[in-house]
Parts: C-alpha cells; structure tokens; sequence
C-alpha cells in the first residue's frame, strides 16, 4: 500500500508542527532515532518524510514526562474520544505552558458528564465540542497551539484573579534518555501504526471531518500501543453498527492485534463529529478571538 495516497496530499500535520524546533533542541537523540527510523522504512512515501512527522512520533514518546504542579491551581478535566491516550498528550503539553492547574481526572465524551458532576472541576479541556454545560470549556486543537494556550492562560488567570503575566511556564523537562536499541524498538510500531491508520482511512465509509484528521491519526496510533502493551481502554458497553465493528477488528486482526470493543466504539465516534465553528458572541467553547 502506498502510504502517502492515504494521508492526501496537503495534510498539516506532515507538513508543520509547532514543537519541531524544541524536541530537536531538548530530545535530540529521540529525535535522531526516530528520523532515522523514518527515512529508512518509509523512504518510498515522500509526504512522510519531514522534520514534522517525526515530532509528532516523538510525542508519541513523551506522553509519561513531566507531571509536576506547585502553586495554586485550578482544577481541570480533560476530554477526548476515550479519556487516555490523546488526552495524556494534551495535558502533558498545556501542563509544561501552564503549571497552575490541577488534574482531576480524564474522560472520554461518554462519561465526561459523568466526571464533571463527580468532580467539579472548575475548567474543562477538550478536543470535542461539549454543549449545556455550566462549567467553562475550552476546545483545543489535538496538538495545542498557541491559541489554545493563550486561551487556557487566560481562564485560569481570571479564575486565580491575578494578572495574566504571573501564569508562568515551567522549566523545560528532564529529557528522555533513549536506550541504545531505541532504532529497533520503534522500527515495527511506527510501521504498525502507521499501516492500520492507512487501512482504516481507507476501508471506513465514512470520511473523517478534516478538523479532526490529526486526532483521529494520534489516536489509531496510541490505540495500537494499548494494544501491544495490554492497555486497552475499559468502557461501557455499546451498540455499534456490527459491520463498522468487523471492519475495525479485521483491520487490526490483520496486524496480529486484537482489538475490544470499548477501543472500536472509541475509533467509530470519529465517524460522526462535524466541526462547528462558534457564531460570534458564542461563548460555550471558552477558546479566545
């Protein structure tokens, strides 16, 4: 299969990624092995081949660094299709920028009402939009940018009640020290990840909204991982389509991964999120202007 047919042409995330510059500077032999890794296996896909694409894999690898908070905070939960996974990503990312938060759990969109009531955070961080809530949300893009950073600054500065300039970022973090067979390790995993992404795209009816393509990708690939690591998101049960399930679980089966039913439900929400974009004076999404 011809990878790069599957990502189409114009897609951001190979393209440009915010965090190139710092995880080449900060992860420098991460960065190193993956890139090698790429450009070896993949050297046939051209539209893979960019300082982009191997950031975000190497994301992939940082999701259990830093968790430090000091200060005082706000207590915050986060969204995402299964409440691991993409979820973790995002929170490490705006954890680094904004140490004044305090996590109160992860939740996927099923159960995020539920945690909310439970917990009571006073912010919640999502990738999916969340309607008719009392509580302030904030939807971000799947990698944080700056505008979702500067938005979230912004709402905890005003729930701390002090000036936005003392919302300070952390120091950076320990770097990862990659051991030395790191090459081989990543070799079959990105292969496999990147392989079932592919056929997934491919194989579903349904096209996944362009807004959340890079979601959808990240998330693929951390499922592979859960998989291969006996991680598997624990879920309700639920009522999906049968032949939208064996497509899943063939493509994955395929591979030599079994995948459960809580990580296939997971996958299938993607089929039916559309992006909405907020009539102005719509402040249910919390994201700034």
């Amino acid at each position: 299969m011809h990878l790069s047919q599957s990502l189409g042409k114009k897609s951001q995330l190979l393209e440009y990624s915010p965090f190139t510059q710092d995880i080449k500077q900060e992860y420098p032999v991460l960065f190193e092995a993956i890139e090698k890794t790429v450009n070896k296996e993949l050297a046939g896909d051209q539209a893979v081949l960019s300082e982009a694409f191997v950031s975000f894999i190497a994301l992939h690898f940082m999701v259990s660094l830093n968790r430090d908070s000091q200060m005082r905070t706000v207590r915050v939960a986060y969204v995402c299709a299964t409440g691991i996974g993409i979820t973790n990503l995002i929170q490490q990312r705006i954890a680094s920028a904004i140490p004044n938060i305090e996590l109160v759990g992860f939740a996927s969109i099923d159960d995020a009402r539920a945690l909310i009531a439970r917990e009571h955070p006073e912010l919640v961080i999502s990738v999916f939009p969340l309607k008719n809530l009392e509580v302030q949300v904030i939807e971000v893009r799947p990698l944080p940018n700056a505008a979702d950073i500067a938005a979230i600054r912004g709402a905890v500065a005003k729930k701390l009640q002090v000036p936005l300039a003392q919302i300070k970022s952390q120091q950076p973090v320990v770097p990862i020290r990659p051991k030395p067979n790191l090459e081989q390790q990543t070799q079959q995993t990105i292969l496999t990840m990147f392989s079932i992404y592919s056929e997934l795209k491919q194989q579903l009816p349904t096209t996944i909204d362009p807004y959340y393509g890079d979601a959808f990708m990240m998330h693929v690939f951390l499922a592979v991982q859960r998989i291969m690591f006996d991680k598997q998101y624990q879920g309700k049960p639920n009522q999906d389509d049968p032949k939208l399930v064996g497509t899943v679980e063939h493509v994955f089966s395929d591979h030599g991964l079994a995948i459960n039913r809580a990580e296939v439900h997971a996958i299938l929400e993607y089929l039916s999120l559309s992006h909405e974009v907020p009539q102005e004076g719509d402040d249910t999404t919390g994201r700034e202007r």
